[in-house]
């Protein structure tokens, strides 16, 4: 199944948002017994969880993030 797996269509990039908003997602949060970094550089977002490495996340909506290096998403509250 690995190959249909592959073929399947990833989230799609929200690219209506304006990367001048990350700003206000930019800081540390609580996230189930680790806390996750959130920063921007070069108008990309990026997060990073206690002893991971830092990804980049991806618009799915205003407030809603994907990786498309691991099977994860966020919301900002």
């Amino acid at each position: 199944l690995a190959d249909e797996i592959a073929k399947m269509p990833g989230e799609a990039v929200d690219t209506s948002i304006d990367p001048k908003t990350y700003q206000e997602f930019v800081g540390l949060y609580d996230y189930q017994g680790s806390v996750m970094q959130i920063t921007v550089e070069d108008d990309k977002l990026f997060a990073q969880l206690t002893d991971q490495p830092k990804r980049e996340i991806f618009p799915k909506g205003k407030d809603h993030f994907f990786w498309k290096a691991v099977a994860a998403q966020a919301e900002f509250q």
